[in-house]
């Protein structure tokens, strides 16, 4: 299968002004000739040009089209790809695939067309994963990172390690293939301290992963507090246009409402909750227990308070429920004459330490500036240089150079501890494979397929 010639639709589904089916593979060029009618044979069409002409099947026209043609090796598979460009309603574009299927084309699974780049050697593993990232980017720093790792820094990075890895092992082959000719002590100090020094700078990379999942997968956010306090307002405010409905009746949101914000770079994926009170409605008491269930998992905590409203037992409550969380409080309604004593907050705060208290007015807009702040220097994006720095954003990633440091760490130990050198070679190979599952070079086929399967038709 994996020489098969391929085709799906690579645009999104839906109408639209252009629709791409990509085709790739040894056939794409016959494929084309038996649909492709443009004045001129289609081996006589120079690659990596665009044609105009219609595609014809079964003596019917379907539609007039643009017709890139790239031949191998300069190609994103590294074989010839045929890409038609045709008009984007849902109708003539799966009427195109249709009738390339039916010349010869098999139907491209998830990710194929990228799997395929990797398979053929054109780009390794991490840059591959990189392609999802690129896609999937909320935010411009995001969309930076990830086009980063597809250019290969990681990859790079990871390279040179090996290369280290690979030069001491041939090190400690010599000495046991030649004891004679070696020293056996300056070789352990020397394989000690090149091990700790690597697993120095891969801890350095697998730190950055908070931060980078962060901006893969956005920050889960959670807005709390009683009702009426603002939790819907501010979700509006944070994405400048009314999402969730705001009134003056208590309860109005009863179910979870989860939208993408973009702080200063900073994804979020917040979620308004129902307003938390003791309440005789059912259906507002599911909506609060659906709120609280999402604790667990939310990395930040957006718990809002009333600033016209005396300081309440559920304030306390929700509190409580926070602890060990990132907290950000919010005072709303700075507008309004303050009946909010905050020295009661502060005590009741003293043993959570929120990150920060702030006083906003959402209908004047202010001290909204001070929580954009407040929410960036948190997750510490002002630190990273997203176009030059070399940031994990994969979990699998990590777990790998995880893997890979504690194999180092028991190399540089053994060493220290006089253990022949053939045990230090085992975890420096065992090394060399945690960092091979990441570039590709020792991964099993179906870790690969399930890599490949998470990516969207057509790409």
């Amino acid at each position: 299968m994996q020489y098969d010639t391929i085709a799906a639709i690579s645009t999104p589904a839906g109408s639209g002004g252009i629709g791409i089916v990509r085709i790739s593979g040894a056939d794409s060029l016959t494929i084309l000739s038996r649909l492709f009618r443009a004045g001129r044979a289609v081996e006589d069409i120079a690659s990596h040009t665009i044609t105009y002409g219609t595609i014809v099947h079964n003596g019917r026209p379907i539609d007039e089209v643009l017709v890139s043609v790239m031949r191998a090796p300069r190609t994103y598979t590294r074989e010839d790809v045929v890409e038609i460009n045709c008009h984007g309603g849902i109708l003539p574009i799966s009427q195109v695939l249709r009738a390339v299927l039916e010349c010869g084309a098999r139907h491209a699974e998830p990710g194929e067309f990228t799997k395929r780049a990797f398979l053929n050697g054109r780009i390794g593993l991490s840059q591959a994963e990189a392609v999802i990232d690129v896609i999937n980017a909320r935010t411009s720093m995001a969309l930076s990172v990830a086009g980063s790792q597809l250019r290969g820094s990681l990859a790079r990075r990871l390279e040179s390690v090996s290369d280290e890895l690979v030069e001491m092992l041939a090190r400690i082959e010599v000495s046991i293939d030649y004891p004679e000719h070696d020293e056996a002590e300056v070789n352990l100090r020397h394989i000690s301290s090149a091990s700790a020094k690597l697993a120095d700078s891969l801890r350095e990379l697998a730190d950055s992963f908070e931060s980078g999942r962060n901006l893969r997968e956005g920050v889960r956010t959670l807005i709390l507090g009683r009702p009426n306090v603002g939790k819907s307002s501010l979700l509006n405010h944070l994405l400048q246009h009314d999402r969730a409905i705001v009134t003056d009746i208590p309860g109005t949101t009863r179910d979870l409402l989860s939208e993408n914000v973009n702080i200063g770079g900073v994804p979020l994926v917040v979620t308004d909750t129902a307003g938390y009170r003791q309440t005789n409605d059912p259906i507002e008491r599911i909506g609060v227990d659906r709120s609280l269930e999402q604790l667990p998992a939310a990395q930040l905590v957006l718990l809002m308070l009333d600033g016209s409203r005396d300081f309440s037992p559920e304030d306390k409550e929700l509190i409580a429920r926070t602890s060990g969380k990132p907290l950000i409080v919010i005072i709303n309604k700075a507008d309004l004459t303050s009946c909010f004593d905050d020295s009661l907050l502060i005590t009741f705060c003293a043993g959570l330490a929120p990150a920060a208290v702030i006083r906003v007015s959402l209908k004047t807009g202010q001290g909204m500036d001070a929580l954009h702040k407040q929410i960036f220097d948190m997750f510490n994006m002002g630190e990273i240089d997203a176009d030059n720095a070399v940031i994990i954003t994969n979990l699998r990633h990590e777990q790998a150079l995880r893997a890979a440091i504690s194999s180092l760490e028991n190399a540089s130990a053994a060493c220290d501890n006089g253990l022949p050198e053939d045990i230090a070679a085992i975890e420096l190979m065992s090394a060399a494979s945690s960092i091979g599952e990441i570039t590709g070079r020792t991964l099993s086929e179906d870790i690969v397929d399930r890599i490949f399967s998470e990516f969207c038709l057509g790409k």
